[in-house]
Parts: structure tokens; C-alpha cells; sequence
């Protein structure tokens, strides 16, 4: 028999392919296929007797001829000649058929008959497959939740901006950003590398370096004093640690504490015990 076909609703026209992504973890878990509608008609125009058909759904780079880059066939079950297909059911799509950049056909074969021409062009709805804006993609220029994204909020592999400026996100993987990294929350990080020179390592432990230059070890200008001993921080500096030190074997250290006065200067004070003993006091203080 030859047959030809009336679509009612085609994949250039179904709205609800639109709402389809082919990431397969989308948020509602929708199905990885496409939906095609129509009616069949024999060569008289009259519909074709209800019962079930042999249909062959193929889709193309080329107008014609060429190699068919999917094809799936299915038998469907006719009613006054309307059918419904869903594309991708029993074959998936391979995973970059809708990448775009391709012009794309679809191609129909009814039964033992030829495909039937023309093919269909197809057009963005298809595409919306592999989205350039969703709330969850796999690669996306702009996403809510992201493995590969130019901009957002929780991205799982490794991004690379010019800047990143973030109240609240969440990046597993390695960021580099050539220009600034702002972070108006909160920011924990395991191996975290800043100009170059690592200061938080893989374990999360800093190893980065510390600057001393504010931090003074004071020692006492005169010779050791006999019984007890303090050395002060200069004017305004605070008392980080110190310690004492006797200059005879046979002497030892009674006490050793930090004095910190409310106003004033503050120090590190030593006593020491035996016959004549002599000690010196050391601050390492803040200024």
C-alpha cells in the first residue's frame, strides 16, 4: 500500500519537546524521547484502516540521501489513520545528535514503502535537548546546578573565570580566577593556592607563610639580674610569650609569667632561686 502522511502535531511544532532535556537527571526526570503525531492517509486521501503499522522514524544531515544518523522502528497502532510515537523510546539518541551546528532532518518510511519525501527540517524545538539556559544541565552557559558552566551557583569539576563574586555557592573541584575572588559568605577550601604559593593543602591544613614582621623579640640591655627580672614590651605593644633563663647550672627558675597591665607597658616576669642566683627574662611581643 502506498501511504502518505498528514501531520497534526510534528517535532517542528510539538511545544512539549521543548520542555524536554537530554541530560537525564533533569529535575523532574523527564523521559529522553520525542514526541510525534499524526495522521495517515493511502494514496486516495482517506485514512488508513485502524490497526497496527510498521513505522520507520530516521534522522539525517542531508535533505536527502545521505546516512541516517539515528533510525528506530517501531510498530504503531492506528485509529481513523491518527497515530503517536515517542522518538528515542526503544533507541536513545546518541548523546551530541542535538548539540547543535547541524542541520537536521527527520525522515518517515511507512510499512515496505520509500521514505517519504520531503524530509522535515528540524527546527529549535529539538535542540531545547541540550539547553543553553536551565536550572540543572550538564554543560551550560548559564545554570542553576552545573558540571560545566560559564556562570553558577553550585558547580561540580573544575571552572576557570576571569572573576568570581559569590554570596553563597558551592564549588567541588579546582577554581582559578585570574582576576578576584570575592566572598561575601563564607569560604571553606581544601587546597587553596593564592598568587601561586599553596596555603591550605588537600588534608585542609595551612602551610602557607606567616608574616613576623610585627612580632619583636625583646631582649634585656642590661646583664642579668640577681633573684628576679622583667623585660616590657615597647610602648603600646602586647606580650605574645617570654621566658626565663639562669646563668648558673646549680640555679633554677621559681617563676615565669607574663604581667599585663591595664595601662602601661607590659612584660615578662622571672624569679629564680639558689645562693646568689641570676636570671634573665626574654618577651616576645606584638607591636
Amino acid at each position: 500500500m502506498t501511504y502518505q502522511k498528514a501531520f497534526l502535531k510534528n517535532l517542528v511544532q510539538a511545544a512539549a519537546v521543548a520542555a524536554l532535556t537530554f541530560s537525564g537527571v533533569a529535575a523532574a526526570d523527564v523521559p529522553e524521547a520525542l514526541t510525534q503525531q499524526g495522521r495517515l492517509l493511502d494514496s486516495s486521501g482517506a485514512a488508513v484502516p485502524d490497526g497496527e503499522i510498521s513505522f520507520t522514524f530516521s534522522i539525517y544531515d542531508t535533505a536527502d540521501g545521505g546516512t541516517a544518523l539515528w533510525s528506530e522502528t517501531q510498530d504503531i497502532s492506528t485509529e481513523d489513520g491518527y497515530f503517536s510515537a515517542q522518538l528515542g523510546e526503544s533507541e536513545a539518541f546518541p548523546a551530541n545528535l542535538f548539540d547543535g551546528g547541524t542541520t537536521l532532518y527527520l525522515g518517515v518510511q511507512v510499512g515496505s514503502d520509500d521514505e517519504m519525501t520531503p524530509r522535515q527540517l528540524l527546527t529549535s524545538v529539538p535542540f531545547a535537548m541540550k539547553a543553553g539556559l536551565s536550572d540543572n544541565a550538564t554543560n551550560a552557559e548559564n545554570a542553576e546546578n552545573a558540571t560545566n558552566a560559564q556562570t553558577a551557583v553550585n558547580v561540580t569539576g573544575d571552572i576557570t573565570p576571569s572573576s568570581i563574586e559569590t554570596g553563597a555557592g558551592t564549588f567541588t573541584g579546582a577554581v582559578t580566577a585570574s582576576g578576584g575572588l570575592t566572598v561575601t559568605g563564607g569560604l571553606t577550601a581544601n587546597n587553596l593556592t593564592v598568587n601561586g604559593a599553596q596555603v591550605i593543602n588537600s588534608a585542609g591544613v595551612w602551610v602557607g607563610q606567616v608574616d613576623f614582621t610585627d612580632i619583636v623579640d625583646r631582649r634585656p640591655t642590661v646583664a642579668a639580674a640577681a633573684g628576679s627580672q622583667s623585660n616590657s614590651c615597647l610602648s603600646g605593644g602586647n606580650i605574645v610569650s617570654g621566658g626565663c633563663a639562669v646563668t648558673d647550672a646549680s640555679d633554677w627558675i621559681m617563676q615565669s609569667y607574663p604581667a599585663v597591665a591595664k595601662s602601661g607597658t607590659n612584660s615578662w616576669v622571672c624569679a629564680c632561686g639558689g645562693t646568689g642566683c641570676t636570671v634573665v627574662a626574654h618577651a616576645v611581643c606584638l607591636q
